[in-house]
């Protein structure tokens, strides 16, 4: 897969702790990312600092305390061929929305209350080193909880794991997730529940003009 032209990881000088990261080729801040090893496929990604572009390997381990340092590229979301939500999804979504938001009663039953919400997404399948390894898929957010979110999608997102862009009023919040749960949606749509794992960069990226 090709994509920006980037510094790679291993360019910058080693300046962190071993297994904590690579520095910033721009403002040098440490930025959990590794430099890919042989065999390996790196995903581009930007410093949320000073916008620096960069190639590497995430370390889930120091991801966990720094994931707001870093953002991945807009290059893996771009979603040049990829089949946008049909008119037939989005009134299916909005009659499904409108219809919890007339029956509360059901959302109050949950152990974790489940908040209806429509907005746009893309979905791109991560590796076991979550790295992006395929083409986005485009849906819909249907609903949010404290540790997760609802998606439907005209395609099965076929992944353990998955690093979701939304498409919200304040600009794009990109997070990282595990699909707890998939389901059919209605003739030809699939139902998903990702279970939130990290949050990239934590003010909202702004939207393209």
């Amino acid at each position: 897969m090709s994509g920006p032209v980037v510094k790679d990881a291993a360019q910058a000088p080693t300046a962190v702790p071993d297994g904590q990261g690579e520095p910033c080729p721009g403002c040098r801040r440490p930025l959990p990312i590794r430099a890919k090893k042989p065999g390996e496929t790196a995903a581009h990604w930007e410093c949320t600092a000073c916008h620096s572009p960069l190639s590497g390997v995430l370390l889930k381990d120091a991801a966990a305390r720094a994931a707001d340092t870093i953002r991945l590229s807009e290059f893996h979301f771009d979603s040049t061929g990829a089949r946008p939500p049909s008119s037939s999804l989005r009134q299916l979504v909005a009659e499904f929305v409108a219809c919890r938001l007339k029956n509360p009663e059901v959302e109050e039953r949950r152990a974790i209350q489940r908040v209806p919400i429509v907005l746009d997404l893309a979905v791109v399948p991560v590796d076991e080193n979550w790295t992006p390894r395929a083409k986005p898929i485009l849906g819909m957010m249907i609903d949010i909880t404290v540790n997760g979110l609802g998606i439907v999608t005209g395609t099965p997102v076929n992944a353990e794991h998955v690093a979701v862009q939304i498409r919200h009023p304040a600009g794009l919040i990109q997070l990282l997730g595990r699909i707890a749960w998939a389901k059919d949606f209605g003739p030809g749509f699939h139902n998903a529940g990702v279970q939130f794992l990290l949050r990239f960069g934590r003010d909202p990226i702004a939207s393209p003009t």
